[in-house]
């Protein structure tokens, strides 16, 4: 959560990754605590992000609901957005793309089969693109070098395959996932959830922070990590 000033002086409070309020929090009371809070924030401005699939719990939350009235859907990306996506990154760090990578992309990702891509597919293609950067020729992320990753479907799995002989020597070699402690389910829905520093092998975590599976805050050693 971060608080600032608008241009009008009036207070501004942005709440990220408001699910985290039923993910993270096992007290109701506190929960709902929170929800008052922000709903007695007036005049000031409360601007809240939470995922879709989180939008009917915050619905039993009595004080959200004046919070919901003014909400604003981000929907998946359109087909040129997610062109941008790929493109514009890559010219802004003075790559090029070899002709058939972007299409190839696109169609990997299942955004041009007319029935749009899958939820959680956008970190797969970020993930994606990382490993084609990281196999490039020259300037230009080649269809070889995207091909070589095992594509947005295996790439992770690849990337993830790689790094195991840098884990430390003596290490199991358990899932990358057990050894972040990833998130938990909340009904249906996976989550991540955020672990302390005690609660992770932090030699065996380096390697999968390095290589993107997982995040982590300034130092892997004093922040929270996250899964991927």
């Amino acid at each position: 959560m971060a608080a600032a000033a608008g241009g009008d002086g009036r207070l501004v409070i942005v709440v990220d990754q408001f699910e985290e309020v039923f993910t993270q929090c096992a007290d109701p009371g506190e929960r709902a605590a929170f929800a008052t809070a922000l709903a007695a924030a007036a005049p000031g401005l409360v601007l809240i992000a939470v995922r879709a699939d989180f939008y009917s719990q915050c619905t039993e939350l009595p004080a959200m609901a004046p919070l919901l009235a003014g909400q604003v859907v981000a929907g998946p990306l359109g087909l040129d957005e997610l062109r941008r996506a790929v493109h514009d990154p890559a010219r802004d760090a003075g790559l090029t793309l070899e002709p058939g990578l972007e299409e190839l992309l696109l169609t990997d990702l299942g955004a041009l089969s007319g029935g749009g891509y899958p939820p959680g597919a956008l970190p797969l293609l970020a993930h994606a693109l990382r490993a084609t950067w990281a196999r490039r020729a020259g300037a230009a992320l080649t269809v070889a070098g995207y091909r070589a990753t095992g594509g947005i479907r295996h790439a992770l799995a690849e990337t993830a395959e790689r790094i195991l002989p840098d884990l430390p020597a003596g290490a199991p070699r358990r899932p990358a996932g057990r050894a972040a402690r990833p998130g938990t389910v909340v009904g249906d829905l996976a989550v991540r959830r955020r672990a302390a520093p005690a609660e992770v092998d932090a030699e065996i975590l380096r390697p999968l922070i390095d290589a993107r599976l997982v995040t982590a805050g300034a130092t892997a050693s004093s922040s929270a990590t996250r899964p991927c």
